[in-house]
């Protein structure tokens, strides 16, 4: 199992490196690898064209082998990972539901900023920010606006919707 539960029902992750299953898929595809090696080397040695083909078939076998390892070893890592996955899918979805509203934060504190420096420009004054402090970071304006439907923040806000997170 990839997870496990305490008494108060609080997930716990483990990695998966720890899971007896992970771990057997793992074993099986060290195996089957040493295996090819081992069919390859007694190809190397073959002296006649039967050995030579018995040897070959082995290697084949070795890579079939080595494939089917490999392939479970995936599906059990899909399949723990989806286990890990689903079980803080709750918990992810609050964290994006509270990054969308502090980037929503964002959006507003900008546009008081830029509303602040707008009414400075519009007296005929220049913009001291070594006075008003840092200038805002490129990260804010490639952020744009939620009703900007090109933006970052409303594509954001769309993905969360579409997903069901909103």
């Amino acid at each position: 199992m990839s997870s496990k539960h305490s008494s108060d029902s609080e997930f716990r992750l483990v990695p998966l490196a720890e899971d007896i299953e992970y771990q057997a898929a793992r074993a099986a595809v060290a195996d089957a690898e040493k295996a090819i090696l081992a069919a390859e080397e007694r190809y190397r040695l073959a002296q006649t064209p039967t050995e030579e083909r018995a040897a070959w078939n082995a290697v084949e076998e070795a890579r079939k082998a080595l494939a089917k390892a490999c392939e479970n070893l995936d599906e059990v890592k899909s399949r723990k990972s989806a286990e890990v996955c689903t079980a803080l899918r709750a918990e992810h979805q609050r964290c994006l539901r509270d990054l969308l509203e502090k980037l929503e934060g964002v959006e507003g504190a900008f546009g008081r900023v830029a509303t602040l420096e707008a009414r400075i420009v519009a007296a005929g004054h220049s913009v001291r920010s070594d006075i008003l402090g840092a200038a805002l970071p490129p990260a804010v304006l490639a952020l744009g606006g939620r009703d900007d439907y090109g933006s970052q923040l409303a594509r954001f806000q769309r993905e969360l919707a579409a997903k069901g997170v909103l």
